[in-house]
């Protein structure tokens, strides 16, 4: 999802910290909103369409804003649901590091689980120990994570 600006993309916008301007973006691949909401997550609204009144309550999945192709392991995009140190990631910025050895899933969605899509364009479902593995695996010291 690295996308450079002269290109139409939404670099310029990451220091916002919403979500849903990233999705917006790449809504003529994604063709529904409905594809960024999650089926169990209760707490969010699926949009009619990208356009009037889409906002992050209309999105599910955090973004992974320093994501790059060289880096295939770096995290892209996943569930929401993620928590540091116990505690929910609140919406908006999370520096992601090599190091956070404290990050987990909250509850709901599918604790103590989540969806994880790579650069590479693959998704996996993770555990808490496979997340571990995931976020010191990524293959740069940070990740800025977008968090709706």
């Amino acid at each position: 999802m690295r996308v450079e600006t002269a290109y139409g993309g939404t670099k310029e916008l990451v220091s916002t910290g919403q979500v849903f301007v990233h999705f917006r973006n790449m809504s003529n691949e994604l063709s529904t909103p409905k594809m960024v909401v999650c089926p169990l997550d209760k707490a969010k609204i699926v949009a009619t369409n990208f356009a009037v009144g889409f906002s992050d309550k209309n999105v599910s999945y955090f973004v992974g804003t320093d994501a790059d192709e060289t880096n295939p392991q770096m995290f892209l995009s996943g569930d929401r649901n993620l928590a540091y140190q116990g505690q929910p990631i609140k919406p908006g910025l999370f520096v992601l590091t090599t190091n956070t050895t404290s990050l987990g899933w909250a509850k709901g969605l599918h604790h103590p689980c989540g969806n994880v899509g790579f650069a590479d364009g693959s998704v996996q479902f993770l555990d808490l120990k496979r997340l571990a593995a995931g976020v010191q695996g990524q293959g740069m010291p940070t990740n800025l994570l977008a968090v709706p």
